[in-house]
């Protein structure tokens, strides 16, 4: 009913984190390109620094990445949807959502 079609199985998850100079990187598996599912901002991203203390950030989507600036601040941990009730809104190119995470960065 459906015929042969090349749809991944679930929403992005996190396949590797990575820091190049003033920047996180977070690689996701399962998506080929990154989005909202509103065409807004992307909701729900937190970082934290050495206090562990969380704060909202703003990022950058490219392809199958989230690109967060870290100038001026020592990104530890960042998480995404980590709320009781979340708004977040990050899917892949077939509409299928990001789970909720937290990671810890690489020094």
């Amino acid at each position: 009913n459906y015929g042969m079609k090349d749809i991944p199985d679930g929403g992005p998850e996190i396949s590797d984190v990575t820091q190049e100079k003033d920047k996180v990187i977070l690689t996701f598996s399962h998506a080929a390109q990154l989005k909202t599912s509103d065409g807004e901002a992307l909701r729900e991203l937190e970082v934290a620094g050495e206090d562990g203390l969380f704060h909202p950030v703003t990022a950058k989507q490219k392809d199958n990445k989230i690109i967060i600036d870290s100038k001026n601040k020592k990104i530890e941990q960042v998480r995404y949807g980590w709320k009781p009730f979340s708004r977040a809104n990050l899917v892949n190119e077939n509409g299928w959502p990001a789970s909720t995470f937290r990671v810890v960065c690489p020094l």
